[in-house]
């Protein structure tokens, strides 16, 4: 039946329907046909849902993976996600705070799921160009200047936020940032996986609004995939919220936000957690995982943080 509706929908998109015209067809939820639209996104089909609407993407040239030579009893990374760097909202010195403790925990990468840039919703929403402090493809200088420059390598992808300045200007920004910082691994867009040895570190943004349950949209893309194709740990962003859980023998995280609560997130009654994850796995002679050790960093709204001490 599942296959049955995602041809449906694949059919519906070729002959140009749009998607309130596809829910209305079919008679599905917005997030239903949002997920549908998702599998077929990483069934290789060039289109996405964005801003909402159904629009066609750019070939991705991107492999979405890179290998890690990483040989160690223990591998430690940082996990962030939604930066929205340019919005007024923003928090360069969190992002700052996060590197430097990186750098003293000695972490071996960085890796980001997405929403770097605040983007462009002025078509949705008219009032947006008031809540930035950067319009369309300034915001790149505006990222280039303020994202921390690390020793430490920096794996990411792009998201929903990102995407609209595809939409608005017609160019990945990934791409673009990924050029002009080359301390900064673009992994592609809405997924991208770090492999090391046979660990698969799946990075994924996501899209649509939240569920009952903080589990629920990761627990769903979980049962997606093909035996063939799991990874040992998902970091997905776009909700704001932190969560940890096993599926499918998968560590899967919610990754919170490092952007401050906005107006909007607020007028919607958006759950919102300031802070990242710091991630240590404990690996064996085969290069498996043997036990992880999640840390979780909070924050609250409009407090720094106190500067770490440089080390020795």
């Amino acid at each position: 039946m599942e296959k049955e509706l995602i041809n449906k929908i694949k059919f519906l998109i070729k002959k140009g329907f749009n998607f309130e015209d596809i829910c209305k067809k079919l008679e599905l939820n917005e997030y239903e046909v949002i997920g549908i639209i998702h599998i077929l996104k990483e069934n290789g089909e060039l289109i996405d849902y964005i801003n909402g609407e159904i629009v066609k993407i750019k070939n991705n040239s991107y492999q979405n993976n890179i290998e890690i030579p990483i040989k160690k009893d223990k591998i430690r990374f940082l996990a962030l996600s939604d930066l929205h760097y340019s919005s007024k909202w923003d928090n360069p010195h969190l992002v700052e705070y996060a590197y430097e403790l990186a750098e003293k925990e000695n972490c071996d990468f960085v890796a980001n799921s997405g929403d770097i840039f605040e983007g462009d919703f002025q078509r949705k929403r008219p009032d947006h160009v008031y809540q930035v402090k950067a319009i369309g493809l300034q915001q790149l200088d505006y990222v280039v200047n303020k994202y921390p420059i690390s020793d430490i390598p920096t794996y990411f992808i792009i998201g929903n936020h990102d995407e609209t300045l595809f939409k608005t200007c017609g160019v990945d920004v990934g791409k673009l940032l990924s050029a002009q910082r080359p301390d900064l691994t673009y992994l592609g867009q809405d997924l991208g996986d770090i492999n090391i040895g046979k660990i698969k570190i799946r990075l994924r943004h996501g899209s649509g609004g939240n569920a009952y349950a903080k589990g629920y949209k990761l627990q769903k893309y979980c049962e997606t995939l093909s035996t063939s194709d799991l990874p040992t740990i998902i970091l997905q962003g776009h909700f704001h919220y932190s969560a940890y859980f096993k599926n499918r023998d998968i560590h899967c995280f919610n990754v919170p936000s490092l952007q401050g609560y906005t107006p909007y997130a607020k007028s919607l009654g958006l759950p919102h957690e300031l802070g990242f994850w710091l991630i240590t796995c404990y690996m064996s002679e085969r290069g498996s995982i043997v036990s992880i050790v999640p840390e979780l960093y909070q924050f609250e709204e409009k407090k720094y943080v106190k500067r770490l001490k440089p080390r020795n």
